[in-house]
């Protein structure tokens, strides 16, 4: 009994330990996205789409063309000071892609990497008590016929859930559809044509944009470390314990041969 006692104890210590080191780890990683966030402020701004977000992530980037309304993405399950809302993705048809055919899943002249537009991050707004009336996301001035303008801000990957959700079934475009932590896959899925696999979050002071508050991500480095000083405290308890147990375990033996 007390040996299998002392075999649970140092279970639990590696166990204790093991989460220790994870958060270790996630506090080096919250350090780094800060870092990251900090560091993109000081480099050129990019002119030219990216392949993907994650090399580039939080650089400025400038894009000139077209937003494309026809069909808009609302991020689900977004909150802003605890109101829920959606994030508003509106596709950006740059000035040299070529023409964009919303609807039936095909896109005109694409660009080399096979992708037609840049997902416009235009910010969040607040939900309806009423999840079947959506906000009214239409962009201003835009349209047939409209001007290019300059969209600025940062390159970010998509949110992320712990849940993988399934794509939506390919069909004809809706003006809005309503995603919660879609993939890319899914919102070209949803949009009928190909995206570059990054979203540009828009800057706070520029036009046709809702709520933007996109400041560096809270470092939480210091609450991870804390967390890991009592993962580790957890640790040591539960080893001491185990080598109490052993030392009586030892004890009682001769005795009871005896």
């Amino acid at each position: 009994m007390h040996w299998a006692a002392v075999g649970a104890l140092l279970l639990a210590a590696l166990g204790f330990a093991a989460l220790g080191r994870w958060q270790l780890e996630r506090a080096e990683s919250n350090r780094a996205i800060v870092a990251s966030f900090e560091s993109a402020t000081t480099l050129p701004p990019l002119e030219q789409p990216v392949v993907e977000a994650e090399p580039f992530r939080y650089r400025t980037i400038r894009l000139r063309g077209r937003y494309v309304p026809e069909s808009q993405v609302l991020l689900d399950n977004m909150t802003s000071h605890g109101v829920a809302g959606y994030q508003v993705l509106t596709p950006f048809r740059l000035s040299d892609d070529g023409v964009i055919t919303f609807g039936d899943g095909v896109a005109g002249e694409r660009p080399p990497d096979g992708a037609s537009l840049v997902l416009v991050n235009r910010g969040w707004v607040a939900a309806s008590p009423d999840r079947s009336v959506l906000p009214d996301v239409a962009v201003a001035g835009a349209g047939a016929g409209a001007g290019e303008v300059v969209v600025s801000g940062r390159v970010d990957r998509l949110p992320r859930a712990a849940l993988d959700l399934a794509a939506p079934p390919g069909g004809k475009a809706a003006p809005v559809t309503v995603l919660s932590f879609p993939d890319f896959a899914a919102i070209e899925a949803a949009l009928g044509t190909r995206v570059h696999h990054f979203q540009l979050l828009l800057d706070a002071d520029a036009a046709l944009g809702f709520v933007r508050d996109w400041s560096p991500p809270a470092d939480r480095a210091d609450r991870n470390i804390a967390y890991a000083v009592q993962w580790f405290g957890l640790a040591l308890l539960a080893f001491v314990l185990a080598l109490g147990v052993a030392i009586k375990a030892r004890r009682v033996a001769p005795e009871a041969a005896a």
